[in-house]
């Protein structure tokens, strides 16, 4: 019982780094494309 538990903590906890990792990743992303929004609205 006690390693099963243990297994399922570990798996939770990779997915909920995973999960931060992607939404930071995202966030970048979309704080790249603002900017190139804002440079190209300007270099025109």
């Amino acid at each position: 019982m006690g390693v099963s538990y243990q297994v399922q903590q570990k798996r939770e906890a990779i997915v909920g780094t995973t999960v931060h990792a992607t939404s930071l990743f995202y966030k970048g992303v979309s704080l790249i494309k603002t900017v190139c929004t804002v440079a190209k609205e300007k270099l025109w």
